[in-house]
């Protein structure tokens, strides 16, 4: 039995949401996503957000990133979770419009102070060519002219609220399956 996981490339679409307890792009230590999760009281600690079938946008330590879906093995530690805009808020269309915003921002730089000060409301938040991840799903959307997490502006957005707004849906277990046997380690997204 295989013990990772792979995306159903034809089943995910534009405006996606995959949050897990690390970045798709690099390893994050253990640590420090456990910190993440510990500050806010969250089972997970990074968002991202599917652009097309294959690819997703993320922002992290190198700033925001358009990474390949496409052959990707997921620890399932990552504990890995997908939200989906409902209906009733204008998926597709307005799903579609948060992502092509989101790519728009690829190359934008990472928002580590505007990311510590998300926790605390009186703080500033990021400039306008920064993000940091949980804040660069929430400005797509909102962008898009759907605020995902009320009262929550997008700079205090953290990757929790995801999981907490009756606008999105959990679609992980149509999306996510275990990878087919014999497929390489390689390119594990840990």
């Amino acid at each position: 039995m295989s013990k990772y996981l792979q995306f159903d490339l034809t089943r995910l679409a534009a405006g996606d949401i995959i949050l897990s307890t690390a970045p798709f792009a690099v390893t994050i230590p253990a640590l420090k996503s456990f910190a993440i999760r510990l500050l806010t009281w969250s089972p997970i600690s990074h968002a991202a957000m599917v652009i097309d079938r294959g690819h997703l946008v993320e922002a992290v330590g190198d700033g925001v990133l358009r990474l390949s879906l496409s052959g990707a093995l997921i620890d399932p530690a990552q504990q890995v979770r997908v939200l989906r805009l409902k209906e009733e808020f204008g998926w597709p269309s307005v799903a579609a419009q948060a992502a092509a915003v989101a790519e728009q921002s690829v190359s934008h730089s990472y928002a580590t102070i505007a990311a510590l000060c998300s926790l605390f409301a009186k703080l500033p938040g990021p400039s306008e060519h920064e993000h940091f991840c949980s804040h660069l799903v929430a400005q797509s959307y909102e962008a898009a002219g759907v605020k995902l997490v009320e009262p929550t502006i997008a700079g205090k957005t953290i990757p929790r609220h995801f999981l907490q707004t009756p606008k999105l849906q959990l679609i992980t277990a149509d999306v996510l399956h275990e990878a087919v046997e014999g497929v390489e380690a390689i390119g594990a997204c840990q």
